[in-house]
């Protein structure tokens, strides 16, 4: 992720790389966790504050489950700070992941889709 110039987010590879690691090397799992979330942590600031720069951005909302990371917290509070923007948090008790907002939202629309009729496309694009 460190190279990639996108605005795109996937920890999948770290994900199964930690695991695996902890299964084979049986390593320090709580100096393992410190390290997983501070690289996770820098990826996200790093590519939110280029994007911050690249559309001369003023003010980021952080939402979703990761938004209840307090290390997150800190240390988008600090990158704000120190470029002069704003960053908003939910109340922890409302960062919570995005599918389960999805997933009451779709409970209480008045039209309900078969999910056997749904098709995917993996070219949408939004701007």
């Amino acid at each position: 992720m460190a190279a990639d110039r996108s605005f795109n987010f996937s920890f999948s590879g770290l994900k199964t790389a930690v695991v695996n690691l902890v299964q084979k090397e049986k390593p320090d799992v709580s100096q393992v966790a410190y390290e997983f979330q501070e690289r996770i942590c820098q990826s996200l600031i790093k590519k939110t504050f280029r994007a911050v720069e690249k559309y001369n951005v003023k003010t980021v909302v952080v939402g979703g489950g990761v938004a209840a990371n307090r290390r997150l917290r800190e240390l988008m509070e600090e990158s704000g700070r120190k470029q002069n923007v704003e960053i908003f948090f939910p109340e922890r008790k409302y960062s919570i992941d995005n599918g389960a907002m999805i997933a009451v939202a779709a409970f209480y629309q008045k039209s309900y889709v078969d999910p056997t009729k749904l098709q995917a496309d993996p070219s949408l694009y939004f701007v």
